[in-house]
């Protein structure tokens, strides 16, 4: 039921920015639209570095935590910190970063409602790891009901502030899920604000966390710093093109992520029970996901054309890509959670760390080809990583009962058994 929540859930806020982003390439030039972009994936990009890791130790010891209320506590106040210094390390370099984002800055006003705005998006952002490890995905639902109706609202009030406009419309409303999320906590589960560093070591938890950490921001930097890539090298028209493509193709995605973040949180409850779960993840994941990359071939130039001609012409390529990568993308994620759950952290490290290298070396190298250079160097990356985490689950993990749901060793019993059939 986790996995349908966050799923459903997932997938509202995602159909949501689909009408959010139709609006905006309507309303708005392609430039204004393709500076927005790079910002937002910024503020994610920030999002993902104040989370510090802790939404792994949240899904792994809340459910069994004497200690909830201190838990949850000092791991939002550790977060909260952290988006702040993240904020204001970004704004102070800005120049540096990305001279084209300046725009950001215009003013005190506009520079303050960034700051808070994105402290409250990161905020929000761990509350979706306190509702899995207590099995109550329904109120990620809930809260995102909300975000996703704010999303189509507000884009039109805001179109005389141009390419500001835009990202005080998109953020405004991811921010406001922060307000639901704190009622539910303390109506729902009686939760109260008591910070404790005697009861909590939020060292061991950040220990924990460290590699988880720096896995989960390697898994989703290369999605967060292409815009920027692109903006800097490129022009922020592509920014644009790749954003509504890489949008849309994220909607697949939604499928595997959903799935192998419950995986997580159930093989945290119940190891024993683990070879059961994959199962039943893998033929989720197949039976929601081959579809969706067959249609997104083959009517996907049909969706960007609500954005615009332009979307269409110069997306579908890379947006195919993007389809195609859907399968090893989802053999990723589960690669990941497997190893996570059986505390492999140094290999995730480096299979992860190989893989955003990949991605990004590849997307410069291959940048005269604009998008389709880009697409190409995102499938072939989630290749490699897929035979990094079939390697490694095959020749180095100790539990057997792993190992059948690796390609290669599936391949090598049909030999065997062909052979013992001869």
């Amino acid at each position: 039921m986790n996995s349908i929540y966050l799923m459903a859930s997932t997938l509202i806020v995602s159909a949501s920015g689909f009408v959010f982003w139709m609006i905006a390439t309507h309303f708005y030039k392609d430039y204004q639209v393709g500076l927005v972009t790079a910002l937002i994936s910024v503020v994610m990009f920030i999002m993902n570095i104040s989370i510090l890791g802790l939404n792994y130790s949240l899904i792994r010891f809340l459910p069994k935590s004497k200690y909830k209320n201190q838990l949850i506590s000092t791991s939002v106040l550790a977060i909260g910190l952290a988006s702040a210094v993240c904020a204001a390390v970004f704004l102070l370099f800005l120049p540096f970063f990305s001279p084209k984002l300046e725009f950001i800055r215009q003013n005190f006003s506009t520079t303050a409602l960034f700051f808070i705005l994105t402290l409250f998006i990161s905020l929000d952002f761990a509350t979706e790891s306190i509702y899995l490890a207590l099995r109550s995905g329904k109120y990620i639902f809930i809260k995102n009901l909300l975000v996703s109706a704010l999303k189509l609202l507000l884009p039109v009030f805001f179109v005389p502030f141009g390419a500001v406009g835009i990202f005080i419309a998109w953020a405004t409303a991811l921010s406001s899920a922060l307000l639901v999320s704190t009622v539910v906590l303390v109506k729902r589960f009686d939760f109260k604000f008591t910070p404790s560093f005697t009861k909590i070591n939020l060292a061991r938890l950040i220990s924990f966390s460290s590699v988880n950490f720096a896995v989960g921001l390697l898994g989703i930097a290369p999605a967060f710093i292409l815009p920027i890539l692109i903006t800097n090298t490129i022009n922020p028209e592509t920014t644009a093109h790749f954003y509504i493509a890489f949008m849309i193709a994220n909607l697949l995605y939604t499928i595997p992520y959903a799935t192998t973040q419950s995986l997580f949180a159930e093989g945290a409850h119940n190891e024993l029970n683990f070879l059961q779960s994959i199962k039943k993840s893998l033929r989720m994941i197949g039976i929601l996901l081959i579809p969706s990359i067959v249609f997104l071939i083959l009517l996907g130039n049909f969706i960007l054309l609500l954005f615009g001609a332009t979307y269409s012409q110069e997306g579908i390529v890379f947006l195919r890509l993007l389809a195609l990568a859907g399968i090893p993308v989802s053999l990723n994620y589960l690669g990941l959670t497997i190893l996570n759950v059986k505390h492999r952290m140094k290999a995730l490290l480096v299979i992860n760390t190989v893989g955003i290298f990949l991605i990004l070396f590849l997307s410069f190298v291959l940048r005269g080809y604009s998008l389709m250079g880009v697409g190409i160097a995102w499938l072939v990356g989630h290749l490699i990583k897929n035979f990094l985490y079939v390697g490694y689950i095959v020749l180095f993990m100790p539990d057997k009962r792993l190992r059948p749901i690796t390609v290669l060793t599936y391949m090598r019993n049909l030999q065997l058994r062909r052979g013992e059939q001869g």
